[in-house]
């Protein structure tokens, strides 16, 4: 099995326009998670998914994932707000 390319993303750069990344929190599998700061200050976590063309099978997976996740009403899942 081929190992996928990295994702790479720089401090304080913006991705996601008003999203200000801090640092990164995790990697795996699936893509990155990176700490950042949204528009209103707010802190939040962004996930950067591999997608499908970079040989990652798993993008769609988690896709799906994210997609139930978004379906359930709990306190107990932080709150889904975009995905492209």
């Amino acid at each position: 099995m081929s190992q996928a390319t990295p994702l790479t993303w720089d401090v304080d750069s913006e991705p996601i326009p008003g999203y200000r990344l801090l640092e990164p929190l995790g990697r795996g599998g699936f893509g990155e998670v990176w700490k950042c700061i949204a528009p209103g200050g707010l802190c939040k976590a962004i996930k950067f998914v591999r997608n499908e063309e970079e040989g990652a099978q798993a993008a769609s997976q988690e896709m799906e994932a994210l997609q139930r996740s978004r379906r359930c009403a709990t306190p107990f899942i932080l709150s889904l707000e975009r995905w492209r």
